[in-house]
């Protein structure tokens, strides 16, 4: 029994990934340089600022509620909850008609909303729903209804575009990734001719980042969690489509590592890190798929 539990044992530990004991002194001298902005701190993208002449007409509808109070045994005129918070959603300009039994009542509540919007359509959405009392104890009840009309207001997002683009600033990570690969890489250019030490530190990440792209997209599809075919504004390399980016991103990994090699650098590059307790370094930028 005491054999095969020792025999267990070293099955196991042959098993298990390297820890700090086992990996290149470098990876964790790297990590304390970038821990204390050296040779620099990367600033996240902004959102990109826009004023009305960004807004960009479209067809689409915005869900409006509607309420009404019970005074005795009759019901109020049908009135507007508020204006809602959101970005409409874009559809067809083949916009249905009006449905719903308060449909015509939602139209006449809307007509202080309505300002410059045309082909407006009112659909009506569910059922009443039972509201807080007002003040005065009087029941109110309220109704959504769908407002189609073919030139709402768009908003342009966080890239300062319309449509589906993802870039840093509205939160995507591949975005936030290829911007930090490329900013690492031009550090290390830049750094080459008079700072060893800075050019292998940024170069170090860049390459790192750039595998730990690749391990978090491939981690993602095979847990089919990856969307596909989204494009990306970046904040230096143009809008890109997904396959053009990973491309991009091979290449920058590949000059990354000459780079390093020419800095003085360890040839080949290890960046694969199991040291508890940090962040490994191919996933600062993005969810490192081991703790997803």
């Amino acid at each position: 029994m005491r054999l095969f539990l020792l025999c267990l044992f070293v099955l196991a530990a042959s098993n298990a990934p390297a820890f700090a004991d086992d990996e290149p002194p470098y990876i964790k001298e790297f990590g304390g340089e970038r821990s204390n902005c050296r040779p620099s701190c990367y600033q996240n993208e902004p959102a990109v600022p826009w004023d009305d002449s960004s807004i960009k007409r479209v067809c689409g509808y915005k869900d409006w509620n509607f309420q009404q109070t019970q005074i005795g045994r009759s019901w109020t005129a049908l009135e507007s909850r508020g204006i809602p918070a959101v970005e409409p959603t874009v559809t067809s300009c083949k916009l249905p008609g009006d449905a719903g039994g308060v449909a015509k009542a939602a139209r006449a509540a809307f007509q202080p909303y309505k300002d410059d919007l045309k082909d407006l359509r009112f659909v009506v959405q569910g059922g009443w729903h039972a509201g807080e009392r007002d003040a005065s104890l009087h029941p109110v009840r309220w109704i959504t209804v769908r407002v189609f009309a073919s030139n709402w207001g768009e908003k342009p997002n966080e890239c300062g575009t319309h449509g589906d683009v993802a870039c840093e600033a509205s939160g995507s990570k591949t975005a936030r990734a290829i911007n930090y690969v490329h900013y690492r890489l031009d550090e290390a250019k830049r750094l080459q001719p008079t700072d060893d030490k800075g050019c292998r530190t940024s170069s170090f990440f860049a390459v790192a980042t750039a595998r730990g792209l690749v391990k978090f997209r491939d981690a993602r599809v095979k847990k089919k969690q990856w969307t596909s075919g989204v494009k990306y504004k970046t904040r230096f390399d143009g809008e890109l489509d997904e396959k053009t980016l990973f491309a991009k991103v091979a290449s920058m990994e590949k000059e990354a590592l000459a780079l390093h090699k020419a800095c003085g650098g360890a040839a080949p590059l290890v960046t694969e890190s199991h040291a508890p307790y940090t962040t490994p370094p191919e996933f600062e930028m993005v969810p490192d798929p081991a703790n997803e």
